[in-house]
């Protein structure tokens, strides 16, 4: 009985271990997610998105802490800067344009499209 209680407890904590890492890069240093999130506010790209919202949390997993740095606008706290950008989806990247980017990007795909440098 011991040996199927530790197995289950092991096997809960490998798939425990394996959902908390989903959709984060690992092998992305700080620096270089500083740099991107500099750039991209600098470029007037902005990720609108919510609190709540699964998909927005993973998309600042990725950046780790430089997230901070990304000029974000929650929708659920700023919903009157929502409704007059028309953002019925999150997450959404914006450009100045009005060009967008739906869902959770990958980085190198957020530094191609605001013309950020990115290296693999």
């Amino acid at each position: 009985m011991k040996k199927v209680v530790m197995i289950g407890l092991m096997s809960s904590l490998l798939l425990l271990t394996a959902c908390g890492k989903k959709n984060v890069d690992v092998n992305v240093d700080i620096a270089k997610t500083t740099a991107l999130a500099d750039c991209l506010s600098e470029n007037d790209r902005r990720m609108y998105g919510t609190a709540t919202c699964p998909h927005c949390k993973d998309q600042k997993a990725l950046f780790w802490s430089a997230f901070s740095d990304v000029e974000y606008i929650d929708c659920q706290l700023e919903s009157q800067k929502c409704t007059i950008a028309g953002i019925t989806w999150v997450p959404v990247w914006r450009w100045p344009n009005s060009a967008e980017l739906r869902g959770t990007q990958p980085l190198n795909t957020l530094a191609t499209t605001a013309g950020c440098e990115w290296t693999e």
